[in-house]
Protein backbone atom coordinates (compact mmCIF):
# COMPACT_ATOMS: atom_id res chain seq x y z
CA UNK A 1 0.00 0.00 0.00
CA UNK A 2 1.78 3.14 -1.14
CA UNK A 3 1.57 6.25 0.98
CA UNK A 4 0.46 9.32 -0.93
CA UNK A 5 0.67 11.92 1.85
CA UNK A 6 2.92 12.17 4.93
CA UNK A 7 1.36 14.50 7.52
CA UNK A 8 2.58 16.15 10.73
CA UNK A 9 1.06 13.39 12.87
CA UNK A 10 1.41 9.77 11.81
CA UNK A 11 -2.28 8.98 12.29
CA UNK A 12 -3.15 11.41 9.47
CA UNK A 13 -1.00 9.71 6.80
CA UNK A 14 -3.04 8.85 3.72
CA UNK A 15 -2.70 6.35 0.89
CA UNK A 16 -4.69 3.94 -1.19
CA UNK A 17 -5.29 0.20 -0.89
CA UNK A 18 -4.90 -2.40 -3.58
CA UNK A 19 -7.41 -2.53 -6.41
CA UNK A 20 -7.89 -5.50 -8.71
CA UNK A 21 -9.66 -4.60 -11.94
CA UNK A 22 -10.85 -7.20 -14.41
CA UNK A 23 -12.37 -5.99 -17.67
CA UNK A 24 -13.45 -8.35 -20.42
CA UNK A 25 -14.37 -7.60 -24.03
CA UNK A 26 -14.81 -9.55 -27.23
CA UNK A 27 -16.24 -8.82 -30.63
CA UNK A 28 -17.07 -10.54 -33.88
CA UNK A 29 -17.94 -9.48 -37.38
CA UNK A 30 -21.57 -10.21 -38.27
CA UNK A 31 -21.60 -8.65 -41.76
CA UNK A 32 -19.00 -7.05 -43.94
CA UNK A 33 -18.36 -3.68 -42.27
CA UNK A 34 -20.46 -4.40 -39.13
CA UNK A 35 -19.15 -5.90 -35.89
CA UNK A 36 -20.71 -6.54 -32.48
CA UNK A 37 -18.69 -5.87 -29.34
CA UNK A 38 -19.58 -7.20 -25.88
CA UNK A 39 -17.87 -5.64 -22.85
CA UNK A 40 -17.96 -6.17 -19.08
CA UNK A 41 -16.19 -3.62 -16.86
CA UNK A 42 -15.13 -4.41 -13.26
CA UNK A 43 -16.10 -8.08 -13.59
CA UNK A 44 -14.74 -8.87 -10.09
CA UNK A 45 -16.84 -6.01 -8.63
CA UNK A 46 -13.93 -4.53 -6.65
CA UNK A 47 -14.09 -1.09 -5.03
CA UNK A 48 -11.13 1.28 -4.60
CA UNK A 49 -10.23 2.18 -1.01
CA UNK A 50 -8.47 5.23 0.36
CA UNK A 51 -6.73 4.61 3.68
CA UNK A 52 -5.58 6.70 6.63
CA UNK A 53 -3.50 6.06 9.76
CA UNK A 54 0.13 5.61 10.81
CA UNK A 55 0.20 2.19 9.07
CA UNK A 56 -2.66 2.97 6.66
CA UNK A 57 -4.88 0.63 8.68
CA UNK A 58 -8.19 2.57 8.55
CA UNK A 59 -10.51 3.00 5.58
CA UNK A 60 -11.18 6.68 4.96
CA UNK A 61 -13.25 6.35 1.77
CA UNK A 62 -14.51 3.50 -0.40
CA UNK A 63 -16.23 3.97 -3.75
CA UNK A 64 -18.70 1.51 -5.21
CA UNK A 65 -18.38 1.53 -8.99
CA UNK A 66 -20.31 -1.69 -9.57
CA UNK A 67 -20.20 -3.68 -12.78
CA UNK A 68 -20.94 -2.33 -16.21
CA UNK A 69 -22.14 -4.38 -19.17
CA UNK A 70 -22.03 -2.82 -22.63
CA UNK A 71 -23.06 -3.85 -26.13
CA UNK A 72 -21.68 -1.94 -29.15
CA UNK A 73 -22.52 -2.03 -32.83
CA UNK A 74 -19.43 -0.97 -34.77
CA UNK A 75 -19.68 0.15 -38.36
CA UNK A 76 -16.34 0.22 -40.14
Amino acid sequence: MPMTSHNLTANQNTGFGSLFTLNLAFWHQVYKGISFKYEVMNLANQQPKWLIGDKLQYTNQMDNYGRGVYFHVIIH
